[in-house]
């Protein structure tokens, strides 16, 4: 294996201040059913046509207030929902009683809540394009921050997804896998040689996996850490660097070597700094 690994800092042509997914200074149009697409006027009024709207007059706008329980809901909605904007942000407007009578249903065991470690201040402002005669949302005018947000959606495990949610997500039976891991002990996981954590065990990982590395939304409330593992570093050579006291690194024959180990800690690190 010989695969280089670029991190933060090592030459990224990407702007310091964009976010994680999507570039700053752009806006964005967001469907009902969350497709996303830069906010351009030939973009808008395609999208306007594929909808069947011929009249701007038949059209209105709201601005809505997105929390971490509006963001909890579109999490849900977009897992369960064709039409997740309407069904977060617009509740109470008028569409079909039988349509109300199905989200009524699916969510009958779903009650908002606050997220354990949730951010629960902040908040944006959304504009939102309404179908006057149906009530119904037709896309969101949206800046970087919650299509960011949006996109980061498909980086979060389905454990996660579960945590949030209370282990009452409506998908299926997944809600009982999740339970099963809860309630399992401890000592009927596989138990490896090395930890995965000092803070975590292989139980508590499989109910809170987080997400991988450089994938955390900075406009992301649940608080979902990034989780590192360890790092291998292999030369696809039979022959080893071999670093020497005066720091210069040479090739060694693999069968001149002889293996000792020994503990290398803060103060020996830093006397091979110092040397």
């Amino acid at each position: 294996m010989n695969r280089e690994i670029y991190v933060s800092g090592s030459g990224s042509n990407a702007d310091a201040t964009d976010e994680v997914f999507v570039k700053q200074s752009a806006a964005y149009v967001v469907s009902d059913n969350l497709q996303v697409m830069v906010s351009t006027p030939v973009a808008l009024v395609e999208f306007l046509g594929n909808v069947g709207i011929k009249d701007v007059n038949s059209l209105k706008e709201k601005v809505v207030k997105v929390g971490s329980e509006q963001i909890l809901n579109l999490l849900k909605q977009s897992l369960l929902s064709e039409s997740p904007l309407t069904d977060v942000f617009l509740p109470n407007e008028r569409f079909n009683s039988k349509r109300r009578k199905l989200l009524e249903q699916r969510d009958h065991q779903f009650i908002s809540q606050n997220i354990p470690g949730a951010d629960t201040n902040g908040s944006m402002a959304v504009k939102i394009m309404v179908r006057k005669s149906e009530g119904k949302a037709l896309c969101a005018e949206a800046m970087e921050d919650l299509v960011d947000l949006l996109f980061s959606f498909l980086t979060i495990p389905l454990a996660n997804v579960l945590k949030c949610l209370d282990g009452k997500s409506s998908l299926g039976c997944v809600d009982n896998l999740y339970k099963s891991v809860q309630v399992l002990n401890n000592k009927w996981f596989v138990a490896h040689n090395a930890p995965v954590s000092s803070y975590y065990s292989w139980h508590q990982l499989l109910l809170n996996p987080g997400l991988a590395p450089k994938f955390r939304c900075s406009s992301q409330p649940f608080q979902l850490e990034e989780r590192y593992g360890n790092y291998y570093f292999i030369i696809p050579n039979i022959s080893l660097f071999i670093y020497g006291w005066k720091r210069i690194c040479t090739f060694l024959p693999f069968l001149f070597l002889l293996r000792n180990m020994k503990r290398v800690g803060f103060n020996e690190c830093l006397l091979i700094f110092l040397m």
